[in-house]
């Protein structure tokens, strides 16, 4: 299941949000002979962001939303990289490529968000444990 914040980073990241008439980014990225590191995605999103949001800048023209998408932009994660640029490319060969240029901390906290994930997918499992059996003891 997406995560509504994961929802919203991904609309405005990809200008489904954006206002008609503002270039779009693509939702699903074009394949390319080489991936971008982690580093590069966000600055390619922080650069679209900020492009457009200078084209909006004019009298009397709302640009909340536009600010909004920049400020999602320079807050993105390398969590989000893996989930929002990496996943839709899927295939080992993309998988090995993006590893290769991930950093040390990058690819540290991965694997920190890969085992908070994990840690609570076991607190849910037991929960769901623990209800069956005082279901079962009070039946």
């Amino acid at each position: 299941m997406i995560s509504p914040k994961l929802m919203i980073v991904v609309c405005c990241i990809f200008g489904q949000l954006a206002f008609a008439g503002s270039p779009q980014v693509p939702a699903v990225p074009v394949p390319t002979s080489s991936t971008k590191s982690f580093s590069e995605w966000k600055k390619d999103k922080i650069q679209a962001a900020t492009d457009q949001l200078t084209k909006a800048r004019a009298p009397g023209k709302d640009v909340s939303q536009l600010e909004f998408n920049l400020d999602v932009a320079e807050s993105l994660s390398v969590t989000d990289y893996l989930v929002l640029y990496i996943s839709p490319q899927a295939g080992t060969s993309k998988y090995l490529e993006a590893a290769s240029r991930l950093s040390p901390g990058e690819t540290a906290k991965i694997m920190e968000a890969y085992l908070k994930a994990m840690q609570s997918q076991r607190d849910a499992e037991k929960q769901t444990e623990i209800r069956s059996s005082a279901t079962d003891l009070f039946n």
